[in-house]
């Protein structure tokens, strides 16, 4: 008798990410192309914990936003957006907010545009991550990074080069209940902050 592992839906775009009507785009999985529609931002796929797919989206021009475009995308686990190119986005906010399993962020250079003005809630909830590498972060022309980590109850170390805070006006609740936090670094003219958990 076959053994049929479980399926279930995998949540991977959030619906409310309205870009995919904007740009053609390709969705593979696996390395496979597939059919993508606008609609599809779920996928059938196996919920052993053993299977890992890949799954690749490639847009054909530049995203003007990533507002919540992964946004309670609860099944994914790793991100690599090495390759993303942020040059035309203008507002991050909830990018992977309520993002609850996620481990891994791979950003590399994909945010060293100063183009972005709203990174409010872009990490919000994502509790099971530890560790996050902004090195390459230009935030330079960021007005808003409320709640930017909040709910962040893992994260323990979050690596900067600098966070030029400059033009930010609101910083709410940027770091609340991040209880695992030993230290942050933001950059403001010479001011050097840290805060101890």
């Amino acid at each position: 008798m076959d053994y049929v592992k479980e399926n279930k839906v995998i949540q991977v775009l959030n619906p409310e990410f309205k870009e995919l009507n904007k740009h053609n785009a390709e969705m593979y999985i696996d390395g496979k192309k597939i059919g993508f529609s606008n609609f599809l931002y779920a996928l059938y796929l196996s919920s052993s914990n053993e299977t890992r797919h890949q799954i690749e989206l490639k847009f054909e021009s530049k995203l003007s936003t990533t507002k919540n475009m992964f946004k309670d995308c609860e099944d994914i686990k790793e991100f690599d957006l090495i390759d993303f190119d942020s040059e035309n986005v203008d507002d991050s906010s909830g990018m992977f907010k309520n993002c609850i399993n996620l481990t891994d962020v791979e950003l590399g250079t994909s945010f060293k545009h100063n183009t972005i003005g709203n990174m409010s809630s872009m990490f919000e909830n994502c509790e099971k991550l530890e560790r996050l590498d902004l090195k390459m972060f230009n935030t330079s022309s960021v007005e808003d990074m409320s709640f930017m980590f909040r709910g962040d109850k893992n994260l323990k170390n979050i690596t900067v080069k600098s966070f030029d805070t400059h033009e930010v006006t609101s910083m709410k609740s940027m770091f609340e209940n991040c209880t695992n936090l030993e230290s942050y670094r933001l950059l403001y003219t010479d001011s050097f902050f840290i805060k101890q958990f």
